[in-house]
């Protein structure tokens, strides 16, 4: 990109075995994320806080999916994974050794290898993945992560997610909901890496926020739209989005939770869309511009 990422993946899929019904595969990947965010733990973290971080690394994994019909998946992945936490380079902003220390982001200076496993099960019914106008998606996964090197930083990760749309008449206008709760588990005292930790904000979660606002070992997220077809290959939205992040499960209110509203513009073909324009608001940061070359979910 622009910024100096670079990514590079491959991968070998068997994916009709069994007739059909089993699919089975290797991945590799490298990546370099010169220009991360990082504005501190927790619900209270500060915008002006920001600071950039170097990330990088690799991994490799396998996975095995049963399909024993076309909507439903189940499968398992394994897979090795190493990480590099190192100064930013995002000009205009601090790096993130200048503002943040091992207490405030666990793992800054110490990254171990992880060895982890997956296990899932994925329901999908949508019509068009890339641009959903009936059916739904609802996936459960639990992962494991384990720290090669002993260092402290095992956890355990379980997330469940359920989207639905409902079409009024001709799927030219429509009604989606997505629902997202995620928490993270340390056995014996361990801490969870900052880097590991899943965020809030952005383009595909809260859209009035800047990308990976707030970061903890637990989330809730809900997204609501309304989507309508302007005209041919131009759909417009009307959305909002409600969620927080926590220590603990308890620390998130239900009733207090972050918000923004907005409008949005979707240049799409039938099955996908290839650019979106949010214009999104929130109480705590006002207007922010989002752009993307996908759907927001």
């Amino acid at each position: 990109s622009f910024g100096n990422y670079w990514s590079a993946r491959t991968g070998l899929v068997f994916p009709k075995l069994a007739g059909g019904m089993l699919e089975v595969g290797g991945y590799g990947r490298l990546r370099y994320w010169p220009r991360e965010r990082y504005f501190g733990i927790g619900s209270d973290s500060l915008e002006g806080d920001r600071t950039s971080f170097l990330r990088e690394g690799y991994e490799v994994m396998g996975e095995a999916a049963f399909k024993p019909v076309r909507w439903l998946r189940l499968g398992g992945v394994t897979g090795f994974r190493t990480e590099r936490i190192d100064s930013g380079k995002a000009p205009g902003y601090p790096s993130i050794d200048e503002v943040f220390d091992e207490s405030t982001a666990p793992g800054l200076t110490r990254q171990p290898d992880y060895w982890w496993t997956s296990t899932y099960v994925d329901v999908d019914y949508r019509d068009q993945p890339g641009n959903t106008r009936s059916g739904g998606h609802f996936r459960f996964s639990y992962e494991d992560w384990r720290d090669q090197q002993e260092m402290g930083f095992s956890f355990r990760d379980l997330r469940v997610e359920a989207l639905h749309a409902f079409p009024i008449f001709d799927k030219k206008r429509v009604f989606i909901v997505r629902v997202i709760g995620q928490t993270l588990d340390s056995p014996g005292g361990d801490t969870v890496p900052f880097y590991m930790m899943p965020p809030l904000g952005g383009s595909t979660t809260l859209r009035g926020f800047g990308e990976f606002r707030f970061r903890d070992k637990n989330i809730f997220m809900i997204n609501g739209e309304y989507r309508f077809e302007a005209f041919s290959g131009l759909d417009m939205a009307l959305f909002a989005d409600w969620g927080d992040v926590g220590t603990e499960w308890d620390d998130i209110h239900f009733t207090e939770l972050k918000s923004d509203y907005g409008i949005g513009f979707r240049f799409n073909t039938y099955k996908d869309v290839f650019l979106r324009l949010d214009i999104a608001r929130s109480k705590q940061e006002g207007v922010r511009l989002v752009t993307s070359w996908s759907g927001a979910f």
